[in-house]
């Protein structure tokens, strides 16, 4: 008995649970963590592992009265759904009102609570909730303008969605993350891919008596407007009353769509199917190869819909996993480094233009302080890589990829770092901070010989330089020591030029430009005093002798 292993008492951190000493190999089982304001029932459970370690704890026979009330008028209202899909009948106002009263209450249940996390299955009934919602904006009239109680529902659709995204939820996306059903997407990718179907539904609802709205939450961020293809003026986002009340004002995306990238997404998605075409560089989608900006011939299609949302903590829930066949990013230690910010065109699935098309989407991103406060190993640096999540990835579970996405440049200042992307498509977007090397993959040895040779080139060069100048006279009059003065201080301002900027220009597009410039027109004046050396080596050899 006494050679017995057991696992000693413990409190979990994710659910502060006071587990009691048990042997190794049983599970111990604990009443589910009790949450304010809500009836929590089932047990929780935890393993003891052979070696005398606590295993996760298990709350997915948590749950709560109050949710599994909602659910069940959600499930009331998909039957609903089912009928009125059938019979293509649009929503009655008291359905309106159960839907409203539905989100009201949810919204209500999942506000938070200082250090207290929603349980896993409250957070599927959210996840189911919001699908349901979607659907009823794909098919009906729920987010109709002239309805009482549509702007009630929105509302509470956007609480809703900030409540959920509170920092304290990690846990319960962590479990869901997990132990996701086989080939369904987690509950993170779940609720963006939602996100985005009912901000589209209420973008398509606006009207041009009410052409904008706007949404801010703590942890969610949306505007949507109407756009008029025949005027010129892209979207900016976000707008000055979004970042007033928006967690984290400092790190909001900031999105430039060109009023031309808007015409020719639209121009893409209504194509004939005869129209010449090449790939789409998002879904295998075919695009025209053309930059022209299309026309606008009809009253219909005077107009169209852009909608933007910001999700804070989101880049945290959703799994870190790419594109089935796509290359990994660089480095190790990857992390989100960003809000996810997400934005569509009317009822386009992926709007995108082609990628020689000129008037791409910029995104500039900044970097969270957490990030960028953790050390940095020695011989390491950091590396920012702009993507999108994929929904249609890996079997339709989702995940990043960078096809269409590029990073123009990063500046790092002591007062954060700021990274610009562009796109040729429009979706959800993120940037991934990871370590890579500072060597690049190149061996040290080589940048240390570089520096050593060309450091002893300029101090021998600088030597030259000096006793040129102190023929003074006879740099005048003789052409030769002229020439080779010349040749000496265009071949050392070359190499200084190298050797400062080669390295720390390449992620600032202006000063890449500068030290390029710089770089050939002092070894384009070697070369050139290089031939008026060979010049005056002929005329003192070759005609002298010949």
């Amino acid at each position: 008995e006494e050679d017995q292993i057991t696992c000693p008492p413990n409190i979990d951190q994710e659910w502060q649970l006071e587990w009691p000493e048990v042997l190794a190999g049983e599970v111990a089982h604990l009443r589910c963590p009790q949450r304010e304001g809500r009836t929590v029932t089932g047990l929780a459970e935890r393993r003891c592992n052979s070696d005398g370690t606590w295993g996760e704890v298990d709350v997915t026979a948590c749950t709560s009265q109050e949710f599994n009330d909602i659910i069940i008028q959600a499930e009331s209202l998909a039957n609903t759904l089912n009928v009125s899909d059938a019979t293509n009948e649009p929503l009655t106002e008291t359905a309106k009102e159960v839907v409203n009263d539905i989100t009201a209450q949810l919204s209500n249940v999942t506000e938070p609570v200082e250090d207290e996390t929603i349980l896993p299955n409250e957070l599927r009934t959210t996840t189911f909730v919001l699908q349901q919602i979607e659907r009823l904006g794909d098919s009906n009239n729920l987010f109709d303008p002239d309805s009482n109680t549509t702007n009630e529902t929105i509302e509470n659709i956007a609480d809703i969605v900030s409540n959920i995204l509170d920092e304290n939820n990690k846990a319960a996306f962590t479990a869901t993350n997990e132990a996701p059903v086989a080939n369904q997407t987690t509950e993170s990718a779940a609720i963006l891919r939602t996100t985005e179907g009912i901000a589209n539904g209420v973008g398509r609802a606006l009207t041009p008596s009410k052409p904008t709205i706007t949404l801010t939450r703590p942890n969610f961020g949306f505007q949507g407007s109407r756009v008029n293809l025949r005027r010129p003026g892209g979207i900016l986002f976000p707008g000055s009353l979004l970042r007033s009340n928006f967690n984290n004002q400092k790190f909001i995306p900031k999105l430039n769509i060109p009023s031309s990238f808007i015409k020719m997404a639209v121009k893409q998605d209504s194509l004939p199917m005869d129209q010449p075409t090449t790939t789409s560089p998002t879904d295998g989608s075919t695009v025209a190869p053309t930059t022209e900006t299309p026309s606008v011939s009809s009253e219909d299609e005077d107009t169209t819909t852009v909608v933007n949302f910001v999700m804070n903590n989101m880049e945290e829930y959703l799994p870190i996993k790419f594109e089935d066949g796509e290359e990994e990013i660089e480095g190790d230690n990857i992390v989100p480094g960003t809000p996810v910010v997400s934005s569509q065109i009317g009822d386009i699935k992926v709007p995108s233009v082609p990628e020689n098309f000129t008037d791409k989407v910029i995104i500039e991103f900044n970097v969270k302080d957490e990030v960028l406060n953790g050390p940095v190993p020695s011989g390491k640096r950091r590396e920012y890589t702009c993507v999108f999540w994929n929904p249609d990835a890996n079997k339709g579970t989702g995940g990043w990829s960078r096809s269409g996405v590029a990073r123009l440049n990063f500046t790092e200042t002591e007062n954060g770092t700021q990274v610009t992307c562009e796109t040729v498509h429009l979706t959800s977007f993120v940037v991934l901070v990871s370590l890579v090397d500072t060597t690049l993959g190149e061996p040290l040895a080589f940048d240390v010989l570089t520096y050593i040779g060309c450091g002893i080139s300029i101090f021998f060069l600088i030597i030259s330089i000096i006793f040129f100048l102190c023929l003074k006279k006879e740099l005048i009059t003789k052409v030769h020591n002229y020439v080779h003065l010349n040749l000496c201080i265009a071949l050392t301002l070359g190499l200084v030029v190298f050797l400062a900027g080669v390295d720390t220009a390449t992620s600032v597009p202006t000063a890449c430009k500068a030290v390029t410039t710089l770089m050939h027109y002092f070894f384009l004046s070697v070369f050139t005093w290089s031939l008026c050396e060979g010049v005056l080596i002929y005329n003192l050899l070759v005609k002298v002798f010949g």
